[in-house]
């Protein structure tokens, strides 16, 4: 039986364990490829590994600390090594993490070491965070701001044009916390003076807050706006690695996003990089789009040797994820010769599941996604003209 379906209706086998409350706030929203299992789960602590960033974040800012002290508990996990990874994720990346204490750290003469390594650790990120804080403040001082807006990850949580890309909303309308420019993060202002900033005080009516008394401003960016300004503020005011924007593709929900009109603008940002900026903006992108997996990751290719400034354009996707994206079977999903081979049938020859390919080709693949796939396969625009447009009696229904 097919069964078309889409994130919000797509079925999730459940498999009991008793780590399922811990593993479930580590995996919620992520792709089922990028999945923590348990047995990896049970690692997770012994030592810090940069790429697990995103689920120690789910564990410090998102995860009750009754699930996370049950899990240390039920699996004799040192709380020491909490600790570790704890401070390890303050002094190695830029995220913001919600601060985490525990009372029984270790037992006798051991206490004295912790509570030292501890504070070592604070020492450091204090020190970085003061480093941060003076090429922030050294930009302002030669640069004239007047711009002041809701950016970064925040932007992300408003919805712009009735599509949001972070459903974290909830937990930003209860914290009312929000970062800036210029006052949290350093916006692309210089470069793009008001591209990509809207008007985002009806959704806070809509949810009885005043975004402007809050803030002190009505103005938020577009999701393109955002990661604009995240590339910006960490590759050319902070020159550092943007490790926030790490899987975007898989993290936060860009479908709607103009790829075309992102690389477009990042090419004009990479004008104003210096060489070593370059090379970090060159480096994020083929890492990110080599690494990621995603379903919209492959409409984005990295390209160093294209002619003119625009070094990353949009590749279409196949039209094959079209088709077994609407296919709930996994064992029924098509692969690239039947996808030919229908172009080779007449409608005589069309049974049930040709139609319902055809109908998923005629309704929800692009133009440029159809075009791609038949130059690429060499299939003439006879056959191409007879699937899109031949008559044929649907006789399939959508529980199929």
């Amino acid at each position: 039986m097919i069964q078309r379906y889409n994130r919000q209706n797509k079925r999730i086998a459940s498999k009991t364990n008793l780590n399922r409350k811990f593993l479930a706030f580590c995996n919620w929203s992520f792709i089922k490829e990028k999945h923590l299992k348990e047995q990896d789960a049970l690692k997770l602590f012994d030592s810090f590994e940069i790429e697990k960033s995103p689920f120690y974040i789910r564990i410090f800012n998102e995860m009750p600390r009754a699930v996370l002290d049950d899990f240390i508990a039920r699996n004799n996990i040192c709380k020491e090594k909490v600790l570790n990874i704890y401070n390890n994720l303050l002094l190695n990346t830029s995220y913001k993490v919600d601060s985490y204490e525990y009372k029984e750290i270790v037992k006798d003469t051991d206490n004295i070491t912790s509570i030292e390594k501890q504070n070592l650790f604070k020492e450091q990120y204090n020190k970085k965070l003061q480093d941060i804080q003076k090429l922030k403040d050294n930009f302002i001082k030669n640069n004239s701001l007047s711009l002041k807006y809701i950016t970064d990850r925040t932007a992300f949580k408003i919805p712009y044009n009735g599509v949001i890309c972070d459903w974290h909303s909830v937990a930003m309308l209860h914290t009312n916390h929000y970062l800036l420019h210029p006052i949290d993060t350093v916006g692309a202002e210089t470069i793009f003076t008001d591209y990509g900033l809207y008007d985002c005080s009806e959704y806070f009516k809509s949810e009885n807050r005043d975004i402007f008394e809050l803030t002190g401003t009505n103005l938020c960016a577009t999701p393109i706006r955002a990661i604009l300004d995240i590339l910006f503020n960490d590759i050319y005011v902070l020159n550092r690695y943007p490790k926030k924007l790490e899987h975007f593709h898989d993290d936060y929900m860009m479908d709607e996003i103009n790829y075309d009109e992102l690389f477009e603008k990042i090419a004009i940002l990479r004008e104003n990089f210096n060489d070593s900026q370059k090379a970090i903006l060159d480096e994020f992108f083929e890492k990110e789009l080599k690494d990621s997996k995603g379903v919209y990751s492959n409409e984005v290719v990295y390209d160093r040797k294209r002619d003119g400034n625009n070094h990353y354009k949009l590749k279409p996707h196949s039209i094959l994820l079209d088709i077994n994206c609407s296919i709930g079977n996994e064992k029924k999903h098509l692969i690239i010769e039947q996808v030919v081979k229908l172009f080779d049938k007449k409608v005589e020859e069309f049974d049930v599941f040709d139609k319902y390919v055809i109908d998923i080709l005629r309704t929800e693949s692009s133009k440029e996604s159809i075009d791609a796939f038949v130059k690429e396969h060499n299939i003439s625009n006879e056959k191409l003209e007879y699937i899109m447009n031949v008559e044929m009696v649907n006789s399939y229904d959508s529980k199929i």
